[in-house]
């Protein structure tokens, strides 16, 4: 099953770059444009999996609430969904898009697929997600996609806190005073193109992800 993950990650183009689970209605779940051209966002639905659910994209079980994504992504273009009523950070306002796909609580898992004819929630249609397997993993916090290394599988049990090279945690209070350019922003995305070598790419990557965590422990701090 991870191999089958990993084949599906490799072709994503779009990936989820960040997951923000703040107070009230401010929720957010930030996509971006890894490849190299536009994309057609019309051939994509994102769903969310709640509660004793959270890991059903994993077996092909439809979500609790989805919602079909429509416009162009240019290439490295980033598109913000928020939950309704989200007000804060007022900088990551208006967002593209509001829906209850993003009214999240901390155990809601959050898959992206390829739409298809009947069969879109099939694990063969998965893109991309972020996972969760426990009611307060996704509470309070946020998660910034640091690489396009593969941030999910399809292994039961697995969760965001299994990709570590893939995703990095933030304080809710570090994404908020986050500063104009900075990789916590909700709306900026570090995340590169992947190189077309594999070796290039691992280097260039590998170095984000070092510079990207000690940016992140002096803000914290």
């Amino acid at each position: 099953m991870f191999s089958l993950a990993l084949a599906v990650q490799a072709d994503a183009a779009v990936i989820v770059s960040q997951y923000y689970e703040g107070a009230g209605s401010n929720k957010f779940i930030e996509l971006k444009n890894v490849g190299g051209t536009a994309f057609d966002l019309g051939t994509l639905r994102i769903g969310r999996w709640s509660n004793n659910d959270r890991e059903g994209y994993k077996n092909d079980l439809a979500p609790g609430f989805s919602t079909a994504l429509s416009g162009s992504l240019a290439a490295e273009g980033i598109f913000l969904i928020a939950a309704s009523g989200a007000a804060a950070p007022a900088y990551a306002l208006p967002p593209d898009l509001t829906s209850a796909v993003a009214s999240f609580n901390g155990d809601d898992s959050i898959g992206v697929y390829t739409v298809t004819s009947g069969t879109t929630f099939e694990t063969a249609n998965l893109v991309d997600a972020i996972g969760f397997t426990s009611a307060t993993q996704g509470l309070d916090t946020s998660f910034v996609r640091v690489t396009t290394a593969p941030g999910f599988d399809l292994t039961f049990g697995s969760s965001v806190d299994t990709f570590p090279d893939a995703w990095d945690e933030a304080s809710i209070l570090s994404v908020n005073n986050a500063e104009a350019g900075s990789d916590l922003r909700l709306g900026v995305s570090a995340v590169a193109v992947p190189e077309p070598s594999g070796l290039a790419c691992l280097a260039v990557t590998g170095a984000a992800v070092v510079g990207r965590r000690m940016r992140r422990k002096s803000v914290d701090a």
